[in-house]
């Protein structure tokens, strides 16, 4: 289901009879619409602070205060963020286009490095 048609169902069940059986379809239909939208926004909201832990860490790796695995660990912490970002992303898509878009993304990625 995506969130086109789960607005449209929230709005024909709103502007349709008010029974128990529609409550809880709108009930559920909200919870559905909420969660995927603050589930991309508190993956991003987790990047930009690992982003600056690996900052950090890089910075007293450099100056010789930290060993090797602990810029490793910092480094996988953040991918590991980024690919769940990535992947609640995906998942929210509506549209195939948008899906490509992200491929595609990644296809360039991998060929430029």
């Amino acid at each position: 289901m995506n969130m086109q048609e789960i607005s449209d169902t929230i709005e024909e069940l709103e502007n349709g009879p008010t029974t128990f059986d529609s409550c809880i379809k709108l009930s559920a239909l909200y919870n559905v619409r909420d969660n995927l939208h603050s589930d991309t926004q508190k993956e991003l909201e987790d990047v930009l602070p690992q982003f600056r832990m690996y900052v950090a860490v890089k910075a007293k790796y450099q100056l010789g205060e930290l060993h090797e695995e602990d810029l490793k660990f910092a480094m996988r912490s953040m991918c590991r963020d980024i690919e769940e970002f990535l992947e609640t992303l995906y998942n929210n898509t509506e549209l195939q286009g948008e899906r490509d878009i992200i491929h595609k993304m990644l296809s360039d990625l991998l060929e430029s490095l």
